[in-house]
């Protein structure tokens, strides 16, 4: 619990650093910020709709923070690594004409259905789509699309950084082969969650369709990752 605290204080950070500009918590009652001012003519200048607009937006920055801070919404989270570590896991152990044969076969439901068994990924599978299903008791699903990927995508633990032992001569080279990877699988990670948002808006939460859109997704990312560290390997190689 205490390192589930410590990476949400973290990751509220970053979120807010990140995508939002304005942190001055104010309520979320509009009447404050009614000002009305008379210049020397008499004449009403209103100057409510910027800070309306700025306190709408802090109001929408309360209701994400409110949104990550529940429970349900860790534990959807902890379930969406859960599900892409298993399935990332499954995906390094191919050889290449297994993860051909894997991509020719995507859209073939029995061959998913078969994969899904052998990976042993049906359990986080659903655990994932369970989890997900509880987020309708919050305040999830009042975020905008925007907001819902954003919060996901900031989450700290999506890139999986090496820790790089630094030689004499190569570890400036080495630093940057590793920002050129980590970046890759950043860009990965965040692909995965615009195709599980996808998924989410294109079919019913808890259907075959809806898990077999959600396996698909998870390749992406594992195929991209892997990309990233072969990519690494070759700058590293030079």
């Amino acid at each position: 619990m205490e390192m589930r605290k410590k990476r949400t204080n973290l990751c509220f950070l970053t979120l807010i650093v990140a995508a939002f500009s304005v942190l001055l918590v104010h309520g979320c009652s509009f009447s404050e910020y009614d000002l009305v001012v008379e210049d020397s003519s008499g004449m009403v200048l209103e100057e409510a709709n910027s800070t309306r607009a700025l306190s709408e937006q802090n109001c929408r920055n309360d209701l994400v923070i409110s949104v990550s801070e529940s429970e349900e919404y860790l534990d959807y989270l902890m379930s969406l690594h859960m599900f892409f570590d298993k399935f990332d896991s499954y995906y390094s152990s191919l050889n290449d004409k297994e993860k051909i044969q894997l991509e020719e076969n995507l859209n073939n439901d029995d061959y998913i259905e078969d994969i899904i068994d052998e990976s042993c990924i049906r359990n986080e599978l659903e655990q994932m789509i369970n989890a997900q299903n509880q987020l309708k008791n919050t305040a999830y699903f009042h975020l905008n699309k925007l907001e819902r990927s954003m919060l996901i995508s900031l989450d700290c633990t999506y890139i999986h950084k090496t820790v790089l032992l630094k030689t004499r001569g190569e570890g400036d080279d080495a630093r940057k082969c590793a920002e050129i990877r980590d970046k890759a699988i950043q860009a990965a990670s965040d692909l995965a969650i615009k195709e599980k948002e996808a998924c989410d808006d294109a079919y019913e939460s808890g259907t075959t369709v809806h898990a077999y859109c959600y396996f698909k997704a998870a390749k992406k990312f594992s195929k991209a990752k892997e990309e990233a560290k072969e990519e690494y390997e070759r700058c590293i190689g030079k």
